[in-house]
C-alpha cells in the first residue's frame, strides 16, 4: 500500500498527485460519514456475541449506499467539463473505499492476513494503474477513473454475492441495531480521521497543489513504519476483540514500541532509500529533511490513535469518547487553518511546509491526549499502553532533532 503511493509520485506531476493524495483524503471523510460507520462495526457483529446487529443488514446498507454514490459520479461524469473534477473523482473514490474498507475488516475479523493487506493496497495500486497507463501512453487523466470505476465495480458485485448467500428477511428492527452500533463508531472514525488526514485537506484548502505535493510525498515516504503497525494489527486482529482485558492491556503495548522500532530503523537508514523510494522522495527529503523528520515522528501517534480507536470500538464507549475529541477539534482545526493561510502568505514553500508540519504535530499530540484523557474517565485505564507510545514518540522526536541541529 505504502510503495503504491510513492511509484506513483514518481510517475506522475506533482500537481496531478497532489489532486489525487486530497480526493483520497476527502474519501475517506466521506466513506465514514456516508458509510454510517458500518466497516468499522464488522469486528462488533462478527466477534463479540453480545452484539445483535446483523451481518446481512450490514452488507445491504452498504451495497445500496455504494451503488448510490457510483450513480452520482456516473451523473457528475456526463455532465462534467472534465472527467476528472472532483465531482467525479470523489464519490467514485468514496464507493472504493467504503465497499474495501468493509472487506479488509471482514478479512482480519477472519483472520486472513495476507488477503487483508492486499486488499488494503487496492485502491492505490488501482490509481497506480491508471497512472502507469498514462506514463505509458495508453490513454489520458480519464483513465484513472475508468480503472477505479472498474475496481469499485467489482468490489459491489463481491458485496451483493456475499448478501444474497446469506440474506434473511427484512426487519426494520434488525436497521435499527446495526445503526446503534455503528453510528457511535463512524463519528470517532470521523474524528480520527480529521485529526490524522486534516493535514492534506487544510493544505488543499488554504494553501496550492504543489506544497500538497510536497507534504504527501513525504508523508507517503515517511508513513513506510506504519507498515509494522499493519502487520501487528493484522495479525492481532481477531484477538483485540477476544482477549480478556487485563491480557490485552499488558499484549497491546508491542503495537506502539513496534512502530517506533520501524521508525527508528527508517531514520537510520533513510539515506539509503532513495533508490528504493525514488528519485523524487530523495530530492523532497533532501530539500525538507527536517520536515520530513517531524513527519516521521508522527507515526507512532497516527499508530497510537488508531490503536485507541480500537479499543473505543471494543468497549462500546466510542460515542462518549467523541465528545471530547469533538471538543478538541472545534477548537484545533480552525488554529491549523488560520496557521497555515498564515504562513502561505510569503510563497515560501519550505516555510510553510515546516510551520504546518509543526502544528500538525501538536495537533495529533493533543488528539490523542484528549482520547487517553476521555478512556481513562470512562473507566479504562491503559496507563502502560498510552506511555509507550508518548515514550516513543518523544523518545523520536528528541533524537532526529538533536541529531540535526548539533
Amino acid at each position: 500500500m505504502f510503495f503504491s503511493q510513492i511509484i506513483l509520485a514518481n510517475l506522475v506531476s506533482v500537481e496531478l498527485y497532489g489532486r489525487l493524495e486530497l480526493t483520497q483524503s476527502v474519501a475517506v471523510l466521506c466513506a465514514l460519514i456516508i458509510g454510517l460507520g458500518l466497516p468499522a462495526s464488522v469486528p462488533l457483529v462478527l466477534l463479540r456475541d453480545e452484539v445483535k446487529a446483523r451481518w446481512d443488514t450490514g452488507l445491504l446498507l452498504t451495497g445500496v449506499i455504494a451503488v448510490l454514490l457510483l450513480f452520482v459520479s456516473a451523473i457528475a461524469a456526463l455532465s462534467s467539463d472534465t472527467i476528472t473534477s472532483f465531482f467525479v473523482l470523489i464519490p467514485l473514490a468514496t464507493a472504493a473505499l467504503l465497499l474495501q474498507g468493509l472487506w479488509a475488516t471482514v478479512l482480519k475479523a477472519k483472520g486472513k492476513s495476507t488477503m487483508a493487506v492486499s486488499l488494503e493496497a487496492g485502491f492505490w495500486v488501482t490509481i497506480l494503474l491508471g497512472g502507469a497507463l498514462i506514463v505509458w501512453g495508453v490513454g489520458h487523466q480519464s483513465i484513472l477513473v475508468a480503472v477505479l470505476a472498474i475496481y469499485a465495480a467489482l468490489l459491489l458485485l463481491w458485496t451483493i454475492r456475499a448478501y444474497y448467500d446469506i440474506r434473511m428477511p427484512f426487519d426494520l428492527a434488525d436497521l435499527r441495531e446495526n445503526l446503534r452500533v455503528s453510528l457511535p463508531l463512524m463519528v470517532i472514525g470521523l474524528l480520527s480521521v480529521l485529526a490524522v488526514y486534516s493535514s492534506r485537506i487544510i493544505l488543499g484548502t488554504f494553501s496550492n497543489l504543489e506544497v500538497l505535493g510536497l507534504y504527501a510525498i513525504l508523508f507517503r515516504a515517511t508513513a513506510v513504519p506504519l507498515v509494522g503497525h499493519q502487520l501487528l494489527i493484522i495479525g492481532l486482529f481477531p484477538k483485540l476483540f477476544s482477549w480478556d482485558e487485563a491480557i490485552l492491556k499488558q499484549r497491546a503495548v508491542v503495537i506502539p514500541l513496534g512502530v517506533t522500532v520501524f521508525a527508528l530503523a527508517f531514520w537510520l537508514l533513510v539515506d539509503q532509500f532513495g533508490a528504493v523510494l525514488g528519485d523524487r522522495f530523495a530530492e523532497v527529503f533532501v530539500q525538507h529533511r527536517v520536515t520530513a523528520l517531524l513527519i516521521l515522528s508522527q507515526t507512532v501517534l497516527w499508530s497510537a490513535i488508531a490503536l485507541n480507536d480500537l479499543l473505543n470500538s471494543r468497549l462500546q464507549i466510542a460515542g462518549r469518547v467523541a465528545w471530547y475529541a469533538a471538543a478538541f477539534l472545534l477548537i484545533s482545526l480552525p488554529i491549523l487553518a488560520f496557521v497555515t493561510v498564515r504562513s502561505n502568505t510569503d510563497g515560501n514553500v519550505g516555510s510553510t511546509l515546516m510551520t504546518f508540519a509543526v502544528w500538525h504535530s501538536a495537533l495529533m499530540l493533543g488528539f490523542y491526549l484528549t482520547q487517553c484523557i476521555a478512556i481513562w474517565r470512562n473507566g479504562h485505564r491503559y496507563t502502560l499502553l498510552w506511555l509507550s507510545a508518548l515514550g516513543g514518540y518523544a523518545a523520536l522526536l528528541v533524537l532526529f532533532l538533536f541529531r540535526e541541529f548539533t
